[in-house]
Parts: C-alpha cells; sequence; structure tokens
C-alpha cells in the first residue's frame, strides 16, 4: 500500500447520517473552507 508523505492543500471530511450529510473542507492550516448540511 502507498502512503502519502507530503501535507495536501485541502482536506475534506464527510458524515452521513440517516436524513442528513455533513461535508466539511478545510485547508492546510486548519482554517474551515466549506461547511454544509445537504439533506440525504
Amino acid at each position: 500500500m502507498k502512503f502519502y508523505t507530503t501535507q495536501h492543500p485541502y482536506y475534506c471530511g464527510i458524515d452521513l447520517h440517516a436524513w442528513s450529510l455533513y461535508e466539511c473542507i478545510q485547508d492546510e492550516t486548519g482554517k474551515t473552507i466549506l461547511n454544509l448540511e445537504i439533506k440525504a
């Protein structure tokens, strides 16, 4: 398995629930770029 050893410019996290989906995008410093709730 190949692993990344460098830092990426952006990171994305997705949290799935029964009725909604949460998405968060942060830059490499940890500043939140997008924090969004979407109906599932």
